[in-house]
């Protein structure tokens, strides 16, 4: 049975592995794949430059807006945000 460590030692050498296999040129991410991420502010009080930069990070990197307090909601809205859990 391998220890802690043992698994540590081997994770470890198979990450190293495979990242110094890695083409990312060979295999880029899909278009598609940040549509999957949902970006979040989950605080309460947050401020409107926290929202700002939340929706421009989204625009930016083409990410959905999910699970913000439901106060938010309109300024989202506002912002041409569909809001999911909101």
């Amino acid at each position: 049975m391998r220890s802690n460590e043992d698994w540590k030692i081997a994770v470890k050498a198979k990450i190293d592995e495979v990242l110094a296999n890695a083409n990312p040129a060979e295999h880029p991410p899909p278009a598609s794949l940040p549509a999957t991420i949902d970006h979040t502010l989950l605080k309460p009080d947050a401020t409107p430059a926290q929202i700002d930069t939340l929706c421009d990070e989204a625009i930016k990197y083409g990410f959905k807006v999910y699970k913000t307090p439901s106060l938010l909601f309109l300024f989202l809205e506002g912002r041409g945000f569909e809001c999911f859990g909101c």
